[in-house]
């Protein structure tokens, strides 16, 4: 699991994650056992900034008719 970031700690997005996970699979495609551990937590963090990015600030759509 990936350490969990101190307060204040800048938390990467998933875009940034995402271009670590790629680097990893363009050294090879078969990972040893400590790369597929590395693996296991980038997943685990790109899916934590997924999350987060999708349940960041709500837009509200307010309904505004014509005869107001």
């Amino acid at each position: 699991m990936p350490p969990t970031p101190l307060p204040g700690a800048t938390v990467r997005s998933s875009a940034q994650v995402n271009e670590e996970i790629r680097a990893l699979f363009l050294r090879r495609w078969s990972l040893d056992d400590a790369e597929r551990e590395v693996y296991r937590a980038l997943l685990e963090e790109w899916a934590a900034a997924v999350r987060a990015e999708a349940t960041g600030p709500v837009l509200v759509q307010r309904n505004v008719s014509a005869a107001a």
